[in-house]
């Protein structure tokens, strides 16, 4: 089954990856639990998908890598250069946690850590799958549709697919957020603290933004805007509502 990304791995972000290496590949096999896959000091491609049984694949700039049955645990580093990582999961419950200083999937018999990484692109392909996006002290931009939701700020970019439920937390500064809703019906609630959008299988919270933008496409949407013991203002159009407030920002 192709992957979900609608997009070539070797186009992403318009550049080129370290060349294949010649003979073996960077990581070999061995019998233990742990598994350390590392890039190079150019950019790589660092690809891993997992299976129903748990076992995961591995790839490094295309090379494929020997990957031992017993291994359960894999340590993803960049290793330098402007790094990406893809990660495949199964139809079981997935549950990842990303951040600029690294991250994690935790599966059905496998666990994935990430470190030194700049692109990291999950892809849930099915299960209730559940992640943790983190942001920085910085102003960073959270964009979300029903097919695919971006977090990206100084350092990092953060992909993610086929993920139920969704949390992103601004960790500071002067962050964006723009929620897409599905062609079903969908529900906002925007809060001095956080906007959440859910509906259509997916359940998204952004929280610690500045600015939460809920945008209606389709069904019978509907959104609840609340304010504080302050002075908010309200403004109401037909069609378009917002809420503002002493570090909020919700329409």
């Amino acid at each position: 089954t192709a992957p979900p990304f609608d997009f070539n791995d070797s186009d992403i972000f318009g550049m080129d990856f370290a060349a294949t290496p010649v003979g073996a590949p960077l990581v070999t096999a061995a019998p233990v639990p742990v598994m350390s896959v590392l890039g190079t000091a150019a950019s790589d491609m660092i690809v891993l998908s997992a299976s129903a049984n748990g076992a995961i694949s591995v790839t490094v700039n295309g090379v494929p890598q020997l990957v031992s049955p017993t291994t359960t645990t894999f340590n993803v580093s960049g290793g330098g250069g402007d790094d990406t990582v893809m990660f495949y999961g199964t139809d079981a419950a997935e549950i990842a946690s990303l951040s600029s200083a690294g991250g994690q999937v935790i599966g059905f018999n496998f666990e994935v850590n990430f470190s030194d990484v700049d692109h990291v692109m999950l892809s849930g392909r099915g299960g209730a799958d559940e992640v943790v996006l983190t942001g920085t002290s910085g102003s960073d931009i959270l964009t979300h549709s029903p097919s695919q939701t971006r977090f990206a700020g100084t350092g990092f970019e953060f992909m993610v697919d086929q993920f139920e439920q969704i949390l992103v937390t601004g960790g500071g500064g002067d962050d964006e957020a723009t929620l897409q809703d599905s062609a079903a019906n969908d529900v906002f609630v925007g809060m001095p603290n956080s906007g959440r959008l859910y509906g259509g299988g997916v359940d998204i919270t952004a929280s610690g933004f500045t600015t939460v933008r809920a945008k209606s496409s389709g069904g019978n949407d509907t959104a609840t805007l609340y304010d504080t013991s302050g002075d908010e203002t309200f403004i109401g159009k037909s069609t378009w509502s917002r809420m503002t407030g002493s570090g909020f920002n919700n329409y």
